[in-house]
């Protein structure tokens, strides 16, 4: 089976739904699949797609645009290509169009914007589709909208709410609870443990004492990940 798993950060940014795609393809590959990574960048053999890249210039002045007129919310009825999602996710398609590219199936990480463009795709082309719900609560009915052939649901609030609104949705689209995993080459639950002293030697602030429990937390540095909260 051919794969072709497309998300804004791959190639570009290593966190989220790249480290996701990246350690999935190590294992899908493993099992004799092919799978083909498209993002903004280059890196780790990433096909790329011309679009406005998160963090530049012109997408932080779209971004304010869209914040100050209140219009993002529009974009879940209207799926316009004018937000960091929709600019990729029409650069994608018309990138698969125009190289004649076919695959066995479509790994969409950009929401509803992805599935929109992925349902056409599908109706020209047989491809079928599957999402993952980075973005958690209501944004991701607004995805299963759109009718992929399933979606993956990576934390247990957004599937209890995707329950209560299971009849908004065709029945045909499998919808499952799969939550984020972790390479377990580098992350282990046994073997070798930080001590308190080794703690305070890597930590940036010197302290006397690291109480416990500890807790770790790896958002994104950014305002709306919460980290404040954290």
């Amino acid at each position: 089976m051919k794969i072709a798993a497309m998300s804004p950060d791959c190639g570009y940014i290593p966190r989220g739904a790249n480290r996701t795609i990246t350690e999935i393809k190590k294992y899908l590959r493993e099992k004799g699949f092919e799978i083909d990574m498209y993002g903004p960048g280059t890196k780790d053999n990433t096909i790329k797609v011309s679009t406005l890249r998160r963090g530049s210039l012109g997408m932080r002045i779209i971004e304010k645009f869209l914040k100050i007129t209140r219009l993002r919310w529009l974009l879940f009825y209207t799926p316009f290509p004018i937000d960091e999602f929709g600019m990729f996710s029409a650069s994608f398609f018309i990138k698969l169009l125009l190289t004649r590219k076919r695959y066995d199936l479509l790994w969409i990480h950009t929401d509803r914007m992805g599935c929109f463009y992925a349902r056409f795709y599908r109706l020209l082309t047989k491809t079928p589709f599957v999402t993952t719900a980075n973005s958690g609560g209501h944004a991701e009915r607004f995805a299963l909208r759109e009718k992929p052939n399933g979606c993956a649901i990576i934390d247990i609030g957004t599937m209890n709410l995707i329950e209560r609104h299971r009849d908004q949705f065709s029945k045909d689209v499998m919808v499952r609870f799969i939550a984020r995993g972790v390479p377990l080459d580098i992350f282990k639950p046994r073997g070798d443990k930080f001590s308190n002293k080794e703690l305070i030697s890597m930590a940036h602030k010197k302290i006397d004492k690291i109480e416990r429990p500890i807790i770790m937390g790896t958002p994104a540095l950014v305002k709306r990940k919460g980290v404040d909260k954290l």
